[in-house]
């Protein structure tokens, strides 16, 4: 094999890898998406298999921003089904997650998220901390 040929191949082989990664991300992306649809329609159980799904691509990706996103969206979803203790580990994970990256979209659900469950635990005040934050 010429050099040139081993070079052709490894450039093949990285634009593969590149557009399964690419491939990867729109699919996580669009499981969030249908997850959240499935969620705002009541479909808790769908929700959270798209959910599921998209976390452990976030995790094969190694994007933590898309982790914890997941893991913000599987705490809604445990959030709905009332499984509070449950919400609150991931918001608490995705939280954490989000501070330690900087990520402020992900910090800012979270917080909404605590905000939810202080409502839901008959909290308004702390609620109302959370969202001001």
């Amino acid at each position: 094999m010429t050099i040139i040929t081993v070079m052709s191949l490894a450039i093949i082989t990285v634009t593969l890898s590149d557009q399964e990664t690419a491939n990867k991300k729109s699919l996580l992306m669009r499981l969030n998406e249908l997850g959240s649809s499935a969620l705002a329609r009541g479909r808790l159980e769908i929700a959270e298999d798209y959910h599921q799904r998209a976390l452990i691509i976030g995790k094969e990706l190694d994007d933590e921003r898309e982790i914890a996103l997941s893991l913000i969206n599987l705490g809604l979803v445990a959030n709905f089904r009332e499984e509070l203790d449950k919400a609150e580990e991931y918001y608490q994970r995705a939280f954490a997650i989000s501070e330690r990256l900087e990520y402020k979209k992900g910090m800012a659900r979270s917080l909404f998220g605590f905000g939810l469950l202080s409502l839901d635990r008959k909290d308004p005040a702390s609620a109302r901390n959370y969202w001001q934050r």
